[in-house]
């Protein structure tokens, strides 16, 4: 997952993109978990093959498709999201996480959220619990 804050930007304003034009078409707000499906492709050019299929969905119940197609297809790249901040957290703080630290990762909802995490672990001087750079 790339880590340059330019990227990040760029992902986060697509995605934030992608989701008004999924809620126009749906006629109404996204869940969260809707709009995390959408957070989770994990890189622009996928970012981008969904937003591609919302832009050209004929109506609502396309939309659905594209969204249950992207939460399947996106599920792996949570997973790793999740274990490079695990990774970049163990490494910062020198130690292995504790239970609660490690329920605290997996409780990161969307890749988005674990790429502006990763930043916060490489801008922080010392870090002494997970809580210090979680968003």
């Amino acid at each position: 997952m790339p880590s340059d804050r330019r990227y990040t930007e760029a992902y986060s304003q697509m995605a934030n993109s992608i989701q008004t034009d999924a809620e126009t078409k749906l006629g109404r707000p996204m869940s969260a978990a809707e709009a995390d499906a959408i957070r989770n492709a994990g890189s622009l050019m996928m970012l981008e093959s969904v937003g591609l299929g919302i832009e050209r969905a004929s109506g609502a119940d396309d939309v659905i498709r594209q969204i249950t197609d992207a939460t399947l297809a996106f599920a792996d790249r949570l997973d790793d999201a999740r274990n490079q901040v695990q990774q970049a957290l163990c490494g910062k703080l020198n130690r292995s996480l504790s239970l609660a630290e490690t329920q605290a990762v997996a409780g990161i909802s969307n890749c988005l959220t674990a790429m502006q995490i990763l930043h916060n672990i490489d801008d922080a001087v010392a870090v002494t619990s997970v809580s210090d750079v979680m968003v």
